[in-house]
């Protein structure tokens, strides 16, 4: 019987577009909490917990599998003379489900898919249309086994906040397993090298972006009186991270990651995206950590 290969869209990152996916190395993951601390963005220090659940099920050909998330962003902002302005997006919050599709076809190509319509904001007001953001990516990949090596390219595209405000952008990536212990990774969305020191330990050292959206759902008071309805915060920002693996067993994972931000921006902007507000921001150390509950491979291809 055809195993699950892990090959829907570059497996390995862990904070980025394929956070979304409830595949990895190990094969299925159902269950994930993680935490992002970067202490010092210049005016604001920031949160992240994210906690997703996954099911999914084999196919005669691939596999299709459901992802629910809920991610929350605590902002801590310094005093300023724009601290009343900051302070509707100290709390906020993002809501996704995700529908993925894979299918393996001849010739050792397969086709993924995944469309994601997701809730991003600080939920003080009432929900509307601009609180919702669609997400999609759609790729290709072509694996070259050689042995028991393998080497891969995928290319597609995804609309997304991986930028910050939601835009298109390409996907591109080659790997290339160069021993059983040994692989790398070079494209978007994310820069790789992986090595398992030993059947429960990995290091890795990944470069891969970080961004997020949100939208403020009640009106933003300007300091001349003007009322903003529909406000938006974006984030984006480059991430170099040093990252050690253990698996506690077959099922159980546990990540850490110390990294750094060499550039990052962080604006409120309005419905056209003019900015309103440049938030100052600085080049910061990150520190991460994340549990998950993988279903063993044995297992995911019954």
């Amino acid at each position: 019987m055809k195993k699950i290969n892990p090959i829907l869209l570059l497996l390995l990152m862990n904070q980025s577009f394929a956070q979304n996916l409830p595949f990895s190395k190990d094969g299925f993951e159902l269950a994930r909490l993680d935490y992002t601390l970067f202490p010092s963005l210049g005016e604001v220090q920031l949160e992240k917990t994210n906690f997703s659940l996954g099911i999914g099920k084999k196919l005669n050909k691939g596999l299709l599998a459901f992802n629910i998330g809920y991610t929350r962003y605590d902002l801590f902002f310094k005093e300023s003379p724009s601290a009343i302005l900051l302070a509707d997006f100290e709390d906020l919050h993002s809501v996704r489900f995700n529908i993925i599709y894979g299918r393996f076809l001849k010739n050792n190509w397969a086709i993924n898919a995944m469309i994601s319509p997701m809730l991003s904001s600080n939920f003080e007001g009432n929900l509307t249309t601009e609180d919702f953001v669609y997400t999609s990516f759609l790729s290709a990949t072509k694996s070259w086994p050689k042995g028991n090596l393998t080497s891969k390219l995928t290319f597609g595209a995804a609309f997304g906040t991986l930028f910050g405000r939601p835009r298109l952008f390409p996907l591109i990536s080659y790997s290339k397993e160069l021993s059983p212990t040994m692989r790398y990774s070079l494209g978007l969305p994310v820069t790789g090298f992986f090595y398992d020191v030993n059947d429960k330990s990995t290091l890795n050292v990944t470069i891969r972006p970080e961004g997020f959206f949100a939208n403020n759902s009640i009106p933003l008071m300007l300091d001349n009186g003007q009322q903003i309805t529909d406000s938006k915060l974006q984030f984006n920002g480059l991430k170099l991270a040093l990252g050690y693996r253990l698996k506690f067993n077959n099922n159980w994972r546990a990540q850490f990651n110390l990294g750094y931000l060499p550039v990052n921006t962080m604006e409120i902007i309005d419905n056209d995206n003019n900015t309103i507000y440049d938030i100052e921001t600085d080049e910061t150390i990150f520190i991460n950590i994340a549990l998950s509950f993988n279903l063993k491979k044995k297992q995911n291809e019954n």
